[in-house]
């Protein structure tokens, strides 16, 4: 008989998986579900911050963004390829920021992020940037929204307001 650790698990569609892969989603785990928070983990490093060693106020713009990629990835889910395929742009609208405590070189820090309004042709992100545990140093907000070929602006495709319902929460 072969060993168990040898054997591949079959999933639901009968395709073998090999159990001792090192392919894991730990995305799982980056998205609350009781409160639709998307959650992105990042290290300061030194290049994030000043000559007084606190983080560069343009890097929480720049944290904004790479939270806000992540979010794409994982909200798009299986529709990514086609989302990628398409030909319109995505243009921030808007951003601010509003500080409350500075961040240091090697801070662990949490991007907590939420969709709390969507409109036809924009939908808006919200951002809490936490140092752990939960002290809040920054809150921003974004206005995403989309052009066609030319530049103009277009009502959000239906590929992006499919997934993107889904994350809508009821308070910003």
């Amino acid at each position: 008989m072969p060993n168990v650790t040898d054997q591949c698990f079959i999933d639901r569609r009968g395709h073998g998986q090999e159990r001792r892969s090192q392919d894991i989603n730990y995305k799982r785990r980056a998205y609350d579900r009781r409160t639709k928070t998307f959650l992105y983990e990042r290290t300061i490093h030194l290049g994030d911050t000043n000559l007084f060693g606190s983080v560069y106020f343009a890097r929480y713009f720049d944290f904004q963004g790479e939270a806000r990629e992540e979010f794409l990835k994982y909200f798009m889910g299986n529709d990514l390829p086609a989302f990628m395929a398409q030909k319109f742009g995505i243009v921030t609208v808007e951003a601010r920021c509003q500080y409350f405590q500075p961040l240091f070189v090697y801070d662990q820090v949490v991007i907590r992020l939420q969709v709390p309004v969507i409109k036809r042709t924009k939908f808006k992100l919200s951002f809490d940037i936490q140092r752990k545990p939960k002290q809040t140093c920054a809150h921003a907000e974004q206005w995403i929204g989309f052009t066609n070929q030319l530049g103009k602006p277009i009502p959000i495709p239906s590929i992006v307001l499919e997934n993107l319902k889904k994350h809508l929460c009821s308070s910003s």
